[in-house]
């Protein structure tokens, strides 16, 4: 895993350890900013925004041809028969700029259902592919909509 420092730098992560401790914690929230730098003692760390929604529309919108170009085009391909991987990122827009509906999800992740009943988007602002796009059967949509969380 690799982590992006405060100066563009790409820096190895060598590991990690689990520890217990009971300290005061804070949600800070600065308005306009998906995410910014803290210093941990001398070290700038970036941290996401606890409060409101993680990605405006646009922005969200902007994700669509990552979608329709990432593991959505390997993965799900069969999903879309005659479907190139610009179509996918295309129908990914449609989908999410002409919902059906939506949902919240946590991650700060959003779902999206098409109109055509079994299209769902998952926009997903911390993965490099922008989230996903598959079908579902519209006769079992209701439960999978029902347990995205």
């Amino acid at each position: 895993m690799t982590l992006r420092t405060d100066t563009g730098e790409t820096v190895i992560v060598t590991g990690n350890r689990a520890f217990a401790k009971h300290a005061r914690t804070y949600n800070f929230t600065v308005d306009d900013l998906h995410t910014y730098y803290v210093l941990a003692g001398s070290t700038p760390v970036l941290v996401h925004n606890s409060g409101g929604d993680w990605c405006t529309a646009e922005e969200r919108i902007e994700d669509a041809a990552d979608i329709g170009n990432g593991h959505a085009g390997s993965k799900h391909a069969g999903d879309f028969p005659g479907y190139s991987p610009k179509d996918m990122g295309d129908l990914a827009r449609d989908v999410m700029q002409n919902p059906a509906r939506t949902k919240p999800l946590g991650g700060g992740r959003r779902a999206y259902q098409g109109k055509d009943g079994s299209t769902i988007v998952i926009h997903d602002p911390m993965h490099p592919d922008g989230g996903t796009i598959f079908r579902r059967n519209p006769g079992t949509i209701e439960d999978y909509w029902d347990g995205l969380n």
